[in-house]
C-alpha cells in the first residue's frame, strides 16, 4: 500500500551546532522531502515525519505508489536493482553531495542478516545451561524442560554460526577493501569540502 523511505546520515553529520546538516527547518530533510515529491508526485507523498527520538535524527516518509492510471504499483515506482541504484545516486547528487555527504558503497554485496540467524547468534553468545538428571529424564519421556530447550537452541545456533563462518570471513575481507577505498575517497573529498 505504501513505500517507506528512511532519510538519515551519520551521527557526525548531524552534530548540532557544528555538524554539516541543518536537520530541521529548510535544511536537509526539507530538501529530501522536495526530492521525494518531485520523484513520486506531491500527492503520492502522504506522510513525512522527522524523528529526534534517537541519537541520529531521521525522517520517515510514506509514498503511495499510485500510477497515473490509478493502479498501485511499487514496480512502476521502484523498478529493479538498477533503478534503485540510480535513484540512490540521484538522491546523493542532488541532496547529499552539496552537503559533502558520502554515497553508500555502490554495488555493495552486503546482505541483511535474517532475524533467526541474528537471534541464533545472540543465543550462542550466552553460556550453555547446566542440564541436570531431571532434564535428561524428562527428555527421555518426550518432555522438554526450559533448560533442555535452551540447550537445543544453543546447539542450533552454534551449528548455524559454524556453517556461516567461511562466508562471514569472505564478506569481512570484501567489506574491509570497500571501506578502505571509501575512506581514501572520503579523505580526498574532505580536503575539498573543508
Amino acid at each position: 500500500m505504501a513505500i517507506e523511505y528512511l532519510v538519515t546520515a551519520s551521527p557526525e553529520d548531524f552534530k548540532r551546532h557544528g555538524g554539516r546538516l541543518d536537520d530541521t527547518g529548510d535544511g536537509y530533510f526539507a530538501d529530501a522531502l522536495k526530492w521525494l515529491q518531485a520523484k513520486h508526485g506531491r500527492m503520492n507523498v502522504i506522510s513525512a515525519t522527522i524523528h529526534l527520538d534517537e541519537s541520529t535524527p531521521h525522517m520517515i516518509a510514506y509514498v503511495v505508489p499510485m500510477t497515473a492510471d490509478k493502479r498501485l504499483s511499487c514496480r512502476d515506482f521502484l523498478g529493479g536493482p538498477e533503478k534503485l541504484r540510480a535513484m540512490q545516486t540521484d538522491f546523493h547528487a542532488k541532496i547529499g553531495a552539496p552537503r559533502c555527504l558520502e554515497r553508500g558503497v555502490e554495488g555493495s554485496k552486503a546482505k541483511h542478516e535474517t532475524m533467526s540467524s541474528f537471534y541464533a547468534t545472540m543465543t550462542a553468545a550466552n553460556e550453555a545451561p547446566a542440564l541436570k538428571p531431571k532434564d535428561y529424564a524428562a527428555a527421555a519421556m518426550g518432555i522438554k524442560t526450559e533448560a533442555w530447550r535452551q540447550a537445543e537452541d544453543l546447539a542450533k545456533a552454534n551449528a548455524v554460526r559454524a556453517a556461516r563462518e567461511p562466508k562471514t570471513k569472505k564478506s569481512t575481507w570484501a567489506k574491509a577493501k570497500a571501506v578502505k577505498k571509501q575512506a581514501d575517497a572520503l579523505e580526498k573529498k574532505q580536503r575539498i569540502c573543508a
